[in-house]
């Protein structure tokens, strides 16, 4: 969970694209402005520096913040998760 402004955001979420390979820093999600509802693309990264933003419809200028650190913990967890996946395939690999 994140906060944009003083907004509780828990909504859905969908992934724009991952820049810089498995660096889910990189990774874009779409987050409603929550002043207009316009659609913001936003990187994890910025929601993990609690980075400002501002709102090309509205021009609102949006605070991203994580409280509660589950942005952080979950770019670690999927990164380590993903890291062994990339391990298990390459022992496959050399079993072949």
């Amino acid at each position: 969970m994140f906060v944009i402004q003083d907004v509780d955001y828990a909504a859905p979420w969908r992934v724009k694209g991952i820049g810089g390979g498995l660096d889910l820093h990189g990774l874009y999600i779409d987050v409603p402005c929550p002043g207009c509802g316009f659609g913001l693309d936003v990187q994890m990264i910025d929601i993990e520096t609690q980075s400002w933003t501002r709102c090309p419809s509205c021009r609102r200028r949006i605070h991203l913040l994580e409280p509660d650190g589950s942005v952080s913990i979950g770019i670690r967890n999927s990164e380590r998760a993903l890291d062994q996946l990339y391990g298990a395939f390459q022992a496959y690999g050399k079993r072949r």
